[in-house]
């Protein structure tokens, strides 16, 4: 083939591909626009319905400094969700937890736990979980957190669920 045939045949490619993806985008806007901009919107403008900001971005620190990927799989948003149907006596726990790890944090390095490095985070993790005075609240943050994160989508991937099937028994970490 010549080199303006070849040329024509590859402007028609890229037309041909260009008016497919309009198309499929035209119809997921037709199908799903106004609740796909809704659902968008809320996204971006999430705000915990239980916990405060301070304590968000703690738990949202906290759970990366657990398990990394937390934050990708959004382990703050479904634990507040979690929260805010659980019981009030429940909450309250969580809250106490955190709060717990707040002020272990301020006491120890006078700054907040996200604003700790790595390296201070891994220390006041190892503290809070060998410390008698802070082992059950830590206790409880780590299983909210964990359970949270291999609930999700990633955290189920990561345990070898590939989405064709679900699990009739959990698979044992080891």
């Amino acid at each position: 083939m010549s080199f303006p045939v070849t040329l024509i045949d590859l402007a028609g490619a890229i037309a041909l591909l260009l008016w497919g993806t309009h198309m499929v985008q035209t119809g997921v806007q037709r199908a799903f626009g106004p609740r796909l901009r809704s659902v968008l919107a809320s996204a971006l403008n999430w705000k915990p319905l239980v916990l405060s900001p301070q304590q968000n971005e703690t738990l949202v620190t906290l759970s990366e400094s657990m398990i990394p990927g937390s934050t990708k799989a959004q382990v703050n948003r479904f634990i507040d969700l979690l929260l805010s149907v659980d019981t009030a006596e429940n909450r309250n726990q969580f809250v106490a937890s955190l709060t717990d790890v707040e002020r272990a944090t301020e006491s120890k390095f006078n700054r907040a736990f996200h604003q700790l490095t790595s390296n201070e985070r891994d220390e006041m993790l190892t503290s809070l979980s060998t410390d008698k005075a802070h082992q059950k609240n830590f206790g409880d943050l780590k299983e909210w957190i964990t359970t949270a994160y291999y609930s999700s989508e990633d955290g189920m991937r990561e345990l070898g669920w590939s989405g064709e099937h679900a699990f009739r028994q959990y698979p044992v970490c080891s």
